[in-house]
């Protein structure tokens, strides 16, 4: 799922994550998004540590690594 970020109007990493928890096609089985991670999975905590047209997993807990596909 692609989602578009406006740093302006996300004023904090709570904010994000709750944005990010009202996406509807971002709805986690397992709760609700707590981690941003790296495809590597290496954890995001800042929203200064995002990189323009990169890839990132959402979890309600640890990473698990896989094969993710890119959309």
């Amino acid at each position: 799922v692609q989602v578009a970020i406006n740093e302006l109007e996300l004023k904090s990493w709570e904010a994000f994550l709750n944005y990010l928890n009202r996406q509807p096609r971002l709805t986690l089985r397992s709760g609700g998004i707590k981690h941003v991670y790296t495809l590597y999975g290496n954890e995001i905590r800042s929203m200064t540590k995002f990189q323009h047209r990169q890839c990132y997993v959402v979890a309600s807990g640890s990473f698990i690594k896989t094969t993710y596909q890119h959309m």
